[in-house]
């Protein structure tokens, strides 16, 4: 489920290739030096283009003492949420170097962009020197070297979970530029992403919305999903699909609602870094994290979410779904909780009895891992549930089968599933229109099913809930 509109991201990758034309290296030079008290610099390199940002690195002369930093410009059209985007990485990195000793770059200065003199957003910070993880590569690594890697991580989630915050959100800096952070709204890949679909998503999570408790919080990435769900124009394929995305999430949402134990429901709340990926890691020759890198998108979640990284056997969620790939991933996971174990053995009991490795062992039973993951990243949720969850509870019986009968039972589920057969129509269409047809190649049963739905939902349209009041009429029910 949740597919990308291919018009879209067209159109965004055409839009940031322009902004990426429109930037002159002799004003990017002119922003660092005027947070270096106008020393002159010059770039080491081309700029290197990520997922959300272009950063180019400077140097600086004589006078600069030789220093190298970074410029890092979000990419505006990547980014529906710049500013916002930007404080709450200004405000996380901030609070990550005054309360913790995890590496991370320095920063010099900072723009949002309704406030810059350039016309764009910036923030200038160090340039760490070293290698990748992914660079390296997990699978190169000997036990002892693993072992090495994984004590520092180890020491990093250590340190993020000895903090704890009042609610689940995102630091944002002070409108008064003061000291200190504020918490606004957890922001997210995915919300980026449905903002930049037009999906709305601010109706759901407002600027300012926190969440006290862990169900709340669960309950509203539910909601974000089943908004991608309902508004997105290729969120699913065919009634079929359709039919097994809806009874998937919901079954998702059941679970996880009972999933959340009730001494985690009230808190902690720990700060994690939004996207620590191996490309997110700077290490040494000698494996020593020297830095880890691109805070955005951090939030603080409740403590059964604050799991490790998916990715501890070479592979992302989607490739652990598998039950040897997840026997091959708990054993690693394993391996890093006894060293975090060890670790806070030698330390103060400070967390109210709640021990990082205390909750990270609740992750080998009751696909805890999974369900955790899946919140994680919310366009895996379905795939999550349909690949390992189902046949968990299920077996191999008929899941087809249940989720017709899920939805055909549920009024407003079966309009939901004529209409989301009419937006793939359309989408079908406008793809034709724009000349890329090619990337979509349907069989002449979903036409079929297409030109009937389009028809039953001629009657069905007007009297079709919004995807809000779906999500709050059939949201909250158990439905096994």
């Amino acid at each position: 489920m949740a597919n990308v509109d291919a018009i879209v991201e067209k159109s965004i990758d055409e839009q940031t290739e322009l902004f990426i034309n429109s930037i002159d290296p002799a004003t990017v030079c002119s922003i660092a030096s005027s947070h270096n008290n106008g020393a002159s610099c010059t770039l080491i390199s081309n700029p290197l283009r990520g997922s959300f940002n272009i950063c180019y690195p400077v140097i600086f002369g004589p006078d600069g003492n030789g220093q190298k930093w970074i410029v890092r410009i979000p990419l505006v059209p990547r980014v529906a949420l710049v500013d916002e985007k930007l404080e709450s990485e200004v405000a996380v990195m901030n609070f990550v170097q005054q309360k913790t000793t995890i590496p991370i770059p320095r920063i010099h200065g900072y723009a949002i962009k309704s406030q810059s003199q350039v016309g764009f957003a910036y923030v200038v910070i160090d340039y760490i020197e070293g290698d990748t993880l992914f660079d390296i590569g997990l699978s190169s690594l000997d036990e002892s070297q693993k072992s090495y890697l994984y004590s520092q991580l180890a020491d990093i989630f250590i340190q993020l979970r000895s903090h704890e915050f009042s609610c689940v959100g995102s630091l944002s800096i002070p409108k008064n530029n003061s000291e200190g952070y504020i918490i606004r709204r957890p922001l997210s890949i995915d919300l980026n992403q449905q903002e930049l679909e037009g999906l709305q998503p601010g109706h759901i999570s407002h600027l300012d919305d926190t969440y006290a408790s862990a169900v709340d919080y669960v309950y509203s990435q539910m909601q974000l999903v089943l908004n991608w769900f309902s508004k997105g124009r290729n969120s699913v394929l065919s009634e079929f699909d359709a039919e097994i995305a809806l009874y998937d999430l919901y079954q998702f949402q059941a679970l996880a609602v009972e999933w959340i134990n009730p001494t985690y429901n009230h808190g902690p709340f720990i700060l994690m870094h939004g996207d620590l990926r191996p490309t997110n890691i700077i290490v040494n020759k000698d494996l020593t994290i020297m830095s880890i890198i691109n805070w955005e998108w951090s939030r603080i979640i409740p403590a059964q979410l604050f799991v490790p990284p998916t990715w501890l056997t070479g592979l992302e969620l989607s490739g652990i779904r598998s039950y040897f790939a997840r026997k091959d991933y708990m054993v690693e996971l394993v391996k890093l909780r006894d060293i975090v174990a060890t670790r806070e053995s030698q330390l103060p009991p400070t967390l109210n009895g709640h021990p990082l490795s205390k909750i990270w062992s609740e992750l080998e039973s009751n696909n805890s891992f999974l369900i955790a993951a899946g919140l994680l990243s919310l366009t895996s949720i379905a795939n999550t549930y349909g690949d390992c969850l189902d046949y968990s509870y299920h077996g191999n019986n008929d899941r087809p089968g249940r989720a017709k009968s899920f939805v055909q039972a549920r009024w407003q589920l079966l309009r939901l599933v004529k209409k989301k057969v009419v937006d793939r129509a359309a989408y079908l269409e406008d793809l034709e229109r724009h000349g890329m047809a090619h990337l979509e190649h349907e069989s002449p049963a979903v036409e079929n099913l297409v030109s009937e739905s389009k028809e039953e939902h001629l009657h069905l349209e007007s009297q079709l809930l919004p995807s809000d009041g779906l999500v709050q009429e059939v949201g909250c029910s158990h439905l096994k």
